[in-house]
């Protein structure tokens, strides 16, 4: 099983966490999804599939992924790929490459990392690792792009006060991105509300909490961000396959 704690990454994420700049660069891609709204350009990938490859008994459930997916014009397919000892090596390239005839792009959950890295050698066509799973890095990036959007007009210095375990993803993704952005950050054990420039994000749970000042920043506007940034690594991904 694939250690989620450190997910196989394309080049086109890898690179952005410690940039300032690139981190611009994606945050601007996303950002022209969202303001384009249902008044798109032609979907880029005009009806291609998205193979979702899973073990078998993988309950899949709706995520920012598959909102991505649909808005980029495209179809996920739930393939379930039972990953066995008995899976030769060069099956598995025939398999990838098959795959890569078949498909735009990949997605994969729960299998080993060498199976997942001889995908995306073989195939041809951009393989992610969980990008729909809330523990992946970009679900940090975008609750990093959604304070970034909160405070908007701000001219204040700009903190945040962290409370979690900062080394298990996607934590680790949002600090060290934070922290290229010019964010001051600080860990923290307690909850803190302080000034309207100051966020507060509360990673103790899976599904963390963002307070800014008094208010606390609604979930459905994150899970939205979510969906655009993934739209744009797909979209950046796939243009440079």
């Amino acid at each position: 099983m694939i250690d989620l704690e450190t997910p196989f990454l394309p080049p086109v994420l890898d690179d952005s966490l410690a940039s300032a700049s690139k981190l611009q660069a994606l945050f601007g891609r996303a950002r022209r999804f969202k303001d384009a709204g249902d008044a798109k350009p032609a979907p880029l990938l005009k009806g291609a599939h998205v193979a979702l490859v899973r073990p078998p008994g993988w309950d899949e459930a709706r995520s920012a992924l598959h909102a991505a997916i649909e808005a980029l014009g495209g179809k996920a397919v739930l393939i379930r790929f039972d990953e066995t000892d008995a899976v030769a090596k060069q099956e598995l390239h025939a398999i990838a490459r098959l795959f890569g005839r078949l498909y735009g792009a990949m997605d994969c959950m729960a299998l080993s990392p060498s199976t997942v890295r001889a995908l995306a050698e073989q195939s041809g066509i951009p393989v992610f690792c969980g990008l729909g799973c809330g523990c992946h890095p970009l679900h940090g990036l975008g609750e990093l792009w959604t304070i970034e959007q909160a405070l908007e007009g701000e001219k204040a210095p700009r903190r945040i006060d962290f409370i979690g375990d900062a080394t298990a993803q996607p934590a680790a993704a949002f600090l060290r991105a934070a922290r290229a952005r010019g964010f001051d950050l600080r860990l923290s054990r307690r909850a803190v509300r302080g000034a309207k420039t100051s966020v507060c994000v509360d990673a103790r749970r899976p599904v963390w909490a963002l307070h800014m000042g008094t208010r606390t920043i609604d979930a459905a506007t994150r899970t939205s961000n979510c969906a655009h940034l993934i739209e744009a690594v797909l979209a950046e991904a796939i243009t440079r396959a």
